[in-house]
């Protein structure tokens, strides 16, 4: 378990525990060691503006380490945040529209993803990847052999191959138009 190995160095005032608060502070460096960023992690207190100044565990490493050069003060967050490429439109300046986006592969998460936040926060480990990706070959040979012939499955064969209730309607009702 990740706590036993935060915990290892057996310093009473920064033990953790799951399930209890923990104050975690943005990346800032990267371990010259192992490459990974040095994500910051220290017990709860009501007076977190003394996190910077109090020893903590690096996430990755278990490294006991303390230094006000570990920590990003809220002025970069803002800054990086309003300077942040923009992902969603094309465009720099003025009124811009929304990127095209085309799907090349589907993946299916299932309820492994129930982890989201805590790794959205600490990051993720090889072990919490799981994810399921079907052969887009054969599902692709079955999606046109079903678009051929619409009427020759059923709505749930068709929605195991991926094909919506409402697409397959569409399709048969443009076989009988034809």
């Amino acid at each position: 378990m990740r706590m036993k190995g935060l915990n290892a160095h057996g310093i009473y005032q920064i033990r953790m525990t799951p399930g209890n608060f923990v104050l975690l502070g943005t990346a800032v460096m990267i371990d010259e060691e192992s490459g990974n960023p040095i994500k910051l992690m220290g017990p709860y207190s009501n007076k977190p503006w003394e996190a910077p100044y109090s020893e903590f565990v690096d996430y990755h490493s278990g490294k006991i380490l303390r230094g006000f050069q570990y920590w990003k003060n809220m002025k970069d967050i803002f800054l990086d945040y309003v300077d942040h490429p923009e992902s969603k439109f094309d465009g720099d300046v003025g009124i811009l529209s929304r990127k095209e986006i085309h799907a090349t592969s589907f993946i299916h998460i299932g309820k492994e993803a129930n982890r989201i936040e805590e790794t959205m926060v600490l990051g993720v480990d090889e072990d919490d990847i799981e994810t399921y990706t079907a052969d887009e070959d054969r599902r692709d040979k079955e999606i046109q052999r079903i678009k051929a012939d619409p009427r020759s499955v059923s709505y749930r064969q068709a929605g195991l191959a991926g094909v919506s209730r409402s697409t397959l309607k569409r399709w048969r009702k443009e076989q009988r138009t034809m």
